[in-house]
């Protein structure tokens, strides 16, 4: 329902962008850290480029795993490379 309101108020890209501040509140709050305002800049603009280009259909392959336990953003990353150079 939320979603159905928020998304006829703000256009796709104020949508894509909110959803990234969430995120970034979400890592403040849980991890004490914050990016400068040109490093968030920089992130975000990057991620819209390799969303857009998901959706274009230019993404070779894609993979979900569960992962049980609790693990911290870097963790996440770390074997998200992992499973990609296996998966490759």
């Amino acid at each position: 329902m939320f979603y159905a309101i928020i998304s006829t108020t703000l256009s796709k890209s104020e949508l894509e962008f909110s959803w990234y501040i969430w995120g970034e509140r979400n890592q403040r709050f849980h991890t004490g850290k914050q990016r400068t305002a040109d490093a968030l800049l920089h992130w975000v603009e990057n991620y819209l480029l390799f969303y857009r280009n998901a959706k274009a259909g230019e993404v070779m392959a894609a993979l979900s795993k569960k992962m049980i336990g609790m693990f911290s953003a870097r963790d996440m990353e770390a074997k998200a490379l992992h499973y990609s150079l296996i998966w490759a």
